[in-house]
């Protein structure tokens, strides 16, 4: 049995031509794989108007396909992609599985994947580092005042400008995916108390990365206690305008919001309004309902708030990190394991548990596989990352420490493999995937 993998994202992405030759080399040791790369992309204009309902009115806008491009599709059982041609299961009638680059997977669906019964696995996971190093930037650039004194340099203005500290304040999470669960391990280094919304949780329901956890429908109860909030959840039906009027005037007044998610998840109006009210003191966008972002939308000019371009993600780590996912996973596909990561694609986000797929196997439309138990022996469910250990009272390091924090705290955080809040990094630069 030969397993054809398409690699299908454009090569420069990967940043060092070396790195990706090994990486392709890696998967090309097992004698039952055979690798070809061609790329498949789409404009992100596009790609991110694929993710939303829709899409079946963007074809005439998807580019032509070239002869090699085909050549491959036709070929190929397995794909690595961040985009893919309308009618894909048309196009490659080997196709039974996709690896998507990013953790959204939007513009993938669009491509007609439920209906070809070809399953489907994000990247979540891969982000979550990098993601989660850039929410606590932002969170110190605000407390600490740090524009306001880089302004006064500018300006050659000695001018002491104090701001706050984060310990002690609370922290509302919605969602509790990997990136928010890196947002929580480094909040919780810093003495912030954490709470957080997931979409699965149920009244009572516990987490150890957070100190309380709320089901869906006590978001607003959730949002009243924090003086900050992070939203990080896919694109839904149920999480478009979660974010609403409703929403910021039941957030505590003078909180600060951060959305490293879905743009569609925030009125952008009624945003807007919030922060010309004083009702939030300041916001961090690094997603849009549109992106790019039209140079006449009020976003730009909205008071204290913090826009950056869908690039909180770091390059240089999404790809190594994806790339071990994605050999982990082609494993277990040739073992007939459960995959990691699967999307349930009747809903339009990642399932909860593991689910088994067949080598060479394609189920009817619109059927799931029974339910998988847990990992086989040997195969732990495990997250990407190098591990590393943080103390509560230290600065937040690379390397590990082994100093014990001083008298009176104990909490060691463990991030990486054999962690229970393990976590990891994703994309984007110009014209390259954004993460998600």
């Amino acid at each position: 049995m030969t397993v054809v993998v398409g690699v299908l994202y454009p090569p420069e992405w990967y940043r060092d031509e070396a790195g990706l030759a090994a990486q392709v080399a890696s998967l090309r040791e097992d004698p039952r794989v055979e690798v070809l790369v061609e790329a498949y992309v789409e404009p992100h204009e596009l790609r991110s108007a694929r993710g939303k309902p829709g899409a079946a009115s963007l074809r005439d806008r998807a580019p032509a396909l070239s002869d090699a491009q085909r050549d491959v599709l036709a070929r190929v059982e397995v794909a690595l992609a961040i985009d893919l041609p309308f009618d894909v299961a048309s196009l490659a009638p080997h196709l039974r599985w996709v690896q998507a680059v990013g953790v959204g997977t939007g513009q993938l669906q669009s491509a007609g994947l439920a209906e070809g019964g070809i399953r489907l696995t994000s990247a979540a996971g891969t982000s979550g580092v990098s993601i989660g190093e850039f929410v606590m930037a932002r969170l110190l650039e605000e407390a600490k005042g740090l524009r306001a004194i880089d302004a006064a340099q500018r300006a050659h203005r000695w001018e002491p400008l104090y701001g706050a500290q984060l310990a002690g304040t609370t922290l509302g999470l919605i969602g509790l995916g990997a990136i928010n669960e890196a947002v929580a391990v480094r909040a919780r280094a810093f003495d912030m108390r954490v709470l957080a919304t997931r979409r699965t949780a149920t009244a009572g329901a516990t987490d150890p990365a957070v100190d309380e956890l709320y089901p869906p429908d006590q978001l607003h109860k959730m949002l009243g206690q924090c003086d900050a909030v992070v939203a990080a959840v896919p694109e839904t039906p149920e999480t478009v305008g979660l974010m609403d009027a409703a929403a910021f005037a039941a957030t505590k007044r003078g909180a600060f919001f951060v959305n490293v998610g879905r743009g569609s998840l925030v009125d952008e109006t009624a945003l807007v309004d919030a922060l010309t009210s004083g009702q939030l003191r300041g916001a961090a966008l690094d997603v849009a309902s549109v992106e790019p972002l039209p140079a006449d939308r009020p976003l730009w000019d909205a008071p204290n708030l913090f826009l950056s371009p869908h690039c909180s993600a770091s390059p240089q780590a999404l790809f190594v990190n994806l790339h071990r996912l994605f050999r982990d996973n082609l494993a277990r596909y040739l073992a007939g394991e459960p995959l990691r990561n699967e999307v349930d694609l009747a809903r339009g986000y990642r399932a909860g548990r593991l689910r088994r797929i067949r080598p060479g196997s394609r189920p009817p439309p619109s059927t799931r596989p029974p339910p998988a138990g847990p990992s086989p022996a040997g195969r732990p469910s495990r997250r990407i990352g190098t591990p590393f250990t943080i103390t509560a009272s230290r600065p937040v390091g690379d390397a590990p420490t082994s100093r014990s924090p001083p008298a009176g705290m104990s909490r060691t955080l463990v991030i990486g493999p054999g962690s229970s809040r393990s976590t990891s990094s994703t994309t984007t630069s110009a014209g390259a995937p954004t993460r998600r």
